[in-house]
């Protein structure tokens, strides 16, 4: 992900204090080479990061172009949609991190 722009939006709380649990769930925007290396680390890491902060990170829900497409991650069918609103509104998300290509729909 070197050289990459990498842009995270925490609910307008500003803070985590809402999240019930010890489980943050992350939604994405985008999963092609950044997205997908995201989810891996992710998924890679869980356990160090659980151990370290107390807190799993889960991968929730991803906005992308075409759900059907194969992004060579180990996430549910149902975790892909195309609508980016529907992610970043979800009240089961915590984190929205936007790792699209390009400039536009990301900046609108």
């Amino acid at each position: 992900m070197q050289g990459q722009v990498l842009r995270v939006a925490i609910r307008p709380t500003g803070s985590l204090a809402g999240v019930e649990g010890p489980s943050v769930r992350l939604g994405l925007l985008g999963c092609g080479t950044v997205g997908s290396a995201l989810v891996h680390l992710v998924q890679g890491q869980r356990d160090s990061i659980e151990a370290r902060t107390g807190m799993r990170l889960d991968i929730g829900r991803i906005a992308v172009r075409d759900p059907s497409r194969d992004r060579g991650v180990s996430l549910a069918p149902e975790t892909f949609t195309r609508d980016a609103a529907a992610v970043v509104q979800a009240p089961d998300i915590d984190i929205v991190v936007e790792v699209m290509g390009g400039i536009e729909p990301a900046r609108s």
